[in-house]
C-alpha cells in the first residue's frame, strides 16, 4: 500500500477506540474500580490488556496515511459496547439482587467444607454498599423477655480457640496458601469476637470450621440485611456480605443467620452492626452456628466485595 495525503478514517476510528479502551482499563485499575467487576488477582491481566491495546493504537497511527481500497469501521463497535458498559456510572450490587428464596448460606458451608478438606483457612479482603436502617443511631436492644437459646457448657479457655491466641486481642490462623494470618478483635477473656470488615471472610471460616469452640461466645459483625437468601422465619435475617470468587457474575451472600424478635423492622439491603450470642441450631440436615441477637445498630455501608481467593 502507498501513502495517502488524507487521513484514513478506518485507521483513525480504530486508533480512537483502542486508546479509549486502554485508558478506561488503566483508570479502572488505578482507581480500584475494577474490583466491582473482577477479583484483585485479575489486575495483571487487565494491565496486560491495556498495554496490548496501546500497541494496537500505535499500529493504527502508523496506518493513518496508508491508502485502503476498502474501509471497514463496523468492527470497532466490538470495543465500543464493552467500553460503554465500563465507563457508565453504576452502583455496587446489593444482597437482594443476588439472593433467591431457595438459596441457602451455601457460601459459608462451602468455606467450611473446603477448609476441612485442605485444613486451611482462606485470606480475607474488602466489602459492599447500601444505606443504614433503624430510625435512631442508637443500638436497639432485644426485649428482656425474649427467650435465649442455651449454650453448650464450655471448657476452660484452654480450648482450641484459646490455643490459637497469640498477642492479646489477636488470633493466629493460616490462609488457603498456608501463610500465617493474624486476626483481630479476639477477646478470649470475655469470650467476645469483633469481626472487622477486612477479616469477615476468615473469621467466618474459622468459626464454621470449629463451631463448638465458639458456642456461647458473643459476636459483633456488620453486614447488609438479607431476608431472601433462604427460607427464613419472620424473626430471622442475615447481616450478609457478598463474596466474589471470580467475577461479579458469581457474587454470593455470606453470613450468620440471626434470630431477633424485631427482625421485621429491618429493611432489606440496609447496613447494620449486630451483636449476639453464638449457638448451634439444626437447619435442614445439618447443624449450623447462628446468632441470638442482643442489639442491632445502623452501620455505614462498606464499599466493594469480599475477595477470598485473590
Amino acid at each position: 500500500m502507498r501513502k495517502n495525503a488524507k487521513i484514513d478514517k478506518q485507521a483513525l476510528v480504530e486508533c480512537i477506540c483502542y486508546l479509549l479502551f486502554a485508558f478506561a482499563l488503566l483508570y479502572l485499575v488505578l482507581s480500584g474500580r475494577y474490583l466491582q467487576y473482577v477479583t484483585p488477582r485479575m489486575k495483571p491481566y487487565l494491565l496486560f490488556a491495556a498495554v496490548v491495546l496501546l500497541v494496537w493504537a500505535r499500529t493504527a497511527i502508523e496506518n493513518l496515511y496508508v491508502v485502503r481500497h476498502r474501509r471497514h469501521c463496523l468492527h470497532c463497535f466490538v470495543l465500543v459496547f464493552p467500553l460503554l458498559m465500563l465507563i457508565l456510572p453504576h452502583r455496587s450490587v446489593s444482597v437482594s439482587s443476588v439472593s433467591t428464596p431457595a438459596q441457602s448460606i451455601a457460601a459459608v458451608q462451602t468455606l467450611r467444607g473446603s477448609a476441612a478438606a485442605a485444613n486451611l483457612t482462606p485470606q480475607p479482603t474488602a466489602a459492599p454498599s447500601a444505606p443504614a436502617t433503624a430510625e435512631s443511631s442508637e443500638p436497639v436492644e432485644s426485649p428482656e423477655t425474649e427467650e435465649q437459646p442455651a449454650a453448650t457448657p464450655q471448657p476452660d479457655i484452654a480450648d482450641s480457640a484459646a490455643d490459637a491466641e497469640n498477642i492479646e486481642g489477636t488470633y493466629e490462623t493460616t490462609d488457603f496458601l498456608g501463610n500465617a494470618t493474624t486476626l483481630h478483635g479476639y477477646d478470649a477473656a470475655n469470650r467476645h469476637i469483633t469481626i472487622s470488615d477486612a477479616e469477615f471472610y476468615t473469621w467466618m471460616d474459622v468459626i464454621w470450621a470449629n463451631p463448638a469452640d465458639y458456642d456461647g461466645w458473643t459476636l459483633t459483625v456488620t453486614g447488609e440485611v438479607d431476608k431472601a437468601s433462604r427460607e427464613m422465619d419472620a424473626d430471622e435475617f442475615i447481616p450478609a456480605r457478598l463474596i466474589m470468587t471470580c467475577c461479579a457474575a458469581d457474587l454470593t451472600p455470606c453470613g450468620f443467620v440471626c434470630k431477633w424478635a424485631q427482625a421485621d423492622t429491618l429493611a432489606t439491603d440496609t447496613w447494620v452492626t449486630v451483636t449476639g450470642t453464638l449457638y448451634q441450631r439444626q437447619y435442614a440436615d445439618h447443624s449450623e452456628p447462628q446468632l441470638q441477637v442482643q442489639s442491632v445498630a445502623p452501620a455505614e455501608p462498606v464499599e466493594g466485595y469480599i475477595y477470598p481467593y485473590y
